[in-house]
């Protein structure tokens, strides 16, 4: 089997504010927008491999515990083991949007993963409807033999999440009980392995009125999946 792997984060954010004062006056308008490309090339800004968790469930006051450097997953008709030996990007969502439920982001005490943190002490957290998405750049934090694992906590109420991860694997661990090939999330699979797509619109305010300034924001985020066989 000859694999290959893509991934890609886009990032935009646009808005249009209008003077109510003056009729389809446009006082400031603008789109930022940013896309990186991850390729399988570990010796650049690359990835070989992904593991996500789609509306994960955990209720308040539960532990979900993370070995980044023995990770599994069911793909290419078999169940395989992801080793992280660096993680380029991190995505978080938390679905519920009226909760109470918070969910925080943590190195484990134990063999903590320290990725974007500066200590073990050190914490995010994402509440009820928000999102978080961590890309280091040039330089992927490193997953190592006593800094391996990381927590999410569910804190004030029960919470559901999508955790995405895209990194570049040990090759010296092996992947999958039949080979020790990277994943891919593009490559044409046999059974139960899909190509996975996350997309997120983010907030935008926009004026229809030629008289008075009006803010309408909207914020989605969709999951698809697509499977091909060989």
């Amino acid at each position: 089997m000859s694999l290959s792997f893509r991934g890609q984060l886009l990032v935009q954010c646009g808005w249009s504010w209008r003077d109510q004062a003056v009729e389809a006056a446009i006082v400031d308008s603008h789109l930022a927008r940013h896309l990186w490309t991850l390729d399988s090339d570990p010796t650049g800004e690359g990835a070989d491999a992904v593991w996500y968790l789609e509306s994960k469930l955990l209720d308040v006051g539960e532990t979900l515990r993370l070995e980044l450097d023995l990770l599994e997953r069911p793909c290419f008709g078999s169940l395989i083991f992801i080793s992280f030996e660096k993680i380029a990007l991190l995505w978080l969502l938390h679905h519920e949007a009226d909760g109470a439920g918070q969910i925080r982001l943590r190195p484990a005490p134990i063999d903590g993963w320290l990725g974007p943190f500066h200590s073990l002490g050190d914490s995010l957290v994402v509440p009820s409807g928000g999102m978080v998405v961590l890309a280091a750049g040039a330089e992927s934090w490193p997953v190592t033999v006593g800094q391996s694992a990381l927590e999410l906590s569910a804190e004030g109420g029960p919470i559901r999440f999508d955790l995405l991860l895209l990194g570049t694997m040990n090759s010296a661990a092996g992947s999958s009980s039949e080979s020790s090939s990277s994943s891919s999330s593009e490559s044409a699979s046999s059974e139960s392995c899909s190509e996975e797509s996350f997309s997120r619109s983010e907030s935008s305010s926009s004026s229809e009125s030629s008289s008075s300034y009006e803010n309408s924001s909207s914020s989605e985020s969709s999951w698809s999946s697509s499977s091909e066989e060989s």
